[in-house]
């Protein structure tokens, strides 16, 4: 039962956060990627590339101002990923902070108090908008032994 409540949690806890006007949000996601800068010869001879499947977690939180709808937000990741259709393990963790700047044409000439706004970040806001962002983040670590070319 404890199983079920977490996982149904951790599902809906972006939902949970966004009902709130504060700021406060918790993002899921989903990544793959596919690297053809870094190849490494299989055990039959040819070369292969590294494809990533991976997860991650991000905290962020927009930053509220009295008057108007902020477009900054800052955030910090988490992830893990894994190395697909290898034989050797390969796990990667790192570690994101990132400051957005949302480009919001939608609300500039409106005027903004605690029930529009409310009613801006609830119902009014776009489902994708233009951001121009900054991100710094590290490997926490990696572990990877294959014969590079």
């Amino acid at each position: 039962m404890k199983k079920y409540l977490l996982f149904i949690l951790l599902c809906l806890a972006s939902n949970l956060f966004a009902i709130s006007p504060k700021g406060l949000y918790l993002s899921p996601k989903f990544m793959f990627s596919h690297d053809a800068n870094n190849a490494y010869i299989k055990d039959n001879g040819k070369q292969g590339y590294f494809n990533y499947l991976g997860f991650s977690l991000a905290l962020g939180y927009g930053i509220t101002t009295e008057n108007t709808v902020s477009p900054v937000r800052l955030e910090f990741e988490y992830s893990i990923g894994k190395a697909v259709g290898m034989k050797k393990n390969f796990l990667t963790h790192t570690l994101l902070g990132t400051i957005y700047y949302d480009i919001n044409f939608f609300f500039t000439n409106e005027e903004v108090n605690n029930q529009t706004k409310e009613d801006i970040l609830k119902n009014q806001y776009p489902l994708f908008s233009i951001y121009l962002g900054f991100s710094i983040g590290t490997k926490v670590n990696t572990q990877l032994k294959m014969k590079k070319l």
